[in-house]
């Protein structure tokens, strides 16, 4: 009977014993590993919401410009395509368009308006993203063919292109092209009649 009651007391001692050290040191290094795993799954994560977040507030951004010049075409009495070192489109006297290597597209000269702020807000403390215009793919063409459309129509039909490249200056690799590409019908210039319409 005491015998019995001596392996008792013995399998009770030894469930209730804790752990060793050699098991507390496993358990801590395997329970490290999964939460620094956790940690970098987590880190990956924000920064691709972030990187995402910042690629489609510039897409807005550049879209929303393109917008702005595509509705002053689209609403100009006149309007002037002026190529050379840089295409500058001329709208009515006192607007024009054009681009610049440093500052991007430019309305008279300077960053204005939505495009401007928005630019400036996202890029001027930025230590990790450049935006870069790539000024000889700004243009704005006539593109109606000669076949099958009347002069007064292709003379008031125009095509607006801009390319825009986002790299990331701690990410060689990364590269983010924009590419923007606009038909326009110039409502206005159409419904003036013209020299040889009177």
């Amino acid at each position: 009977m005491q015998f019995k009651s001596f392996i008792k007391k013995n399998i009770l001692h030894k469930s209730l014993s804790g752990f060793s050290l050699i098991e507390f040191i496993v358990s801590l290094s395997i329970m490290t590993i999964g939460f620094l795993g956790i940690m970098t799954l987590y880190i990956d994560v924000v920064k691709n919401y972030t990187q995402t977040q910042f690629i489609e507030e510039t897409r807005f951004a550049l879209s929303s410009q393109i917008e702005a010049i595509s509705e002053d075409i689209r609403n100009a009495n006149k309007v002037e395509v002026i190529p050379g070192f840089r295409t500058r489109i001329k709208i009515e006297d006192d607007i024009v368009y054009s681009c610049s290597n440093s500052e991007g597209l430019l309305k008279d000269g300077s960053q204005t308006g939505f495009y401007g702020s928005t630019i400036k807000q996202l890029f001027e403390n930025n230590d990790v993203y450049t935006l870069e215009v790539k000024c000889d793919e700004f243009d704005c063409k006539k593109s109606l063919s000669s076949m099958g459309n009347e002069k007064k129509l292709r003379d008031n039909f125009y095509t607006l292109t801009a390319e825009f490249e986002l790299t990331s200056q701690i990410n060689p690799d990364f590269l983010k092209t924009y590419k923007f590409k606009r038909d326009i019908f110039t409502q206005n210039m159409f419904s003036i009649p013209s020299d040889d319409e009177n």
